[in-house]
């Protein structure tokens, strides 16, 4: 059983984080959750945690919550003896140091079939574009921006009305086979 890392701050995770932590625990255990720090939001400018770390919460795992990935935080991260760590929508750039931690490896879910679209919003730019197909891709994680070698894809097909929340939901379950068939062969 692969002692796993999570590590986003987007609600696009929630279907696969809810995934790993219920239908993958014989592959799978969720050590813990890193996340962004709780932001302002709203028109009251309230600070509140993100979807992310409510789940963590709901679920009992620990939540940390760096503004900056500093040594500390990596010596955290040890602590935890990761196997694997997945990412999805963190935030954070990862230097080599937090990458080289686990002994699987570090794993991005990136939000297009990339070489596609890389960056931060490539949802929105392949519907712009007027693409028909758009999908998952499962990355090793490197130093350069969505960069990595590419381990396995999950396409969805964007319908001609699909708004960008509508082709996010399909991307977030889509998370699911894509990972259910990548993570026994790590």
């Amino acid at each position: 059983m692969m002692r796993t890392v999570f590590m986003g701050s987007d609600a696009i995770a929630l279907p696969l984080l809810n995934w790993l932590a219920d239908e993958a625990r014989a592959t799978a255990t969720l050590m813990v959750v890193y996340t962004q720090p709780d932001r302002a939001v709203g028109r009251g400018q309230k600070v509140q945690p993100n979807a992310i770390k409510l789940w963590a919460q709901s679920r009992g795992l620990p939540v940390h919550q760096p503004e900056k990935l500093i040594p500390e935080e990596l010596d955290q991260l040890k602590a935890y003896q990761p196997d694997l760590v997945l990412i999805m929508a963190y935030g954070h750039i990862l230097r080599q140091d937090f990458i080289a931690t686990p002994r699987l490896g570090t794993l991005n879910l990136h939000t297009s079939l990339l070489p596609k679209y890389r960056g931060a919003s490539p949802i929105q730019t392949a519907i712009a574009c007027g693409d028909r197909q758009t999908g998952v891709t499962l990355m090793k994680i490197v130093p350069a921006l969505d960069a990595g070698p590419i381990a396995d894809v999950e396409s969805v097909t964007i319908e001609a009305l699909d708004t960008a929340l509508e082709v996010e939901g399909k991307l977030s379950r889509a998370c699911i086979p894509l990972l259910a068939r990548s993570l026994p062969k790590l």
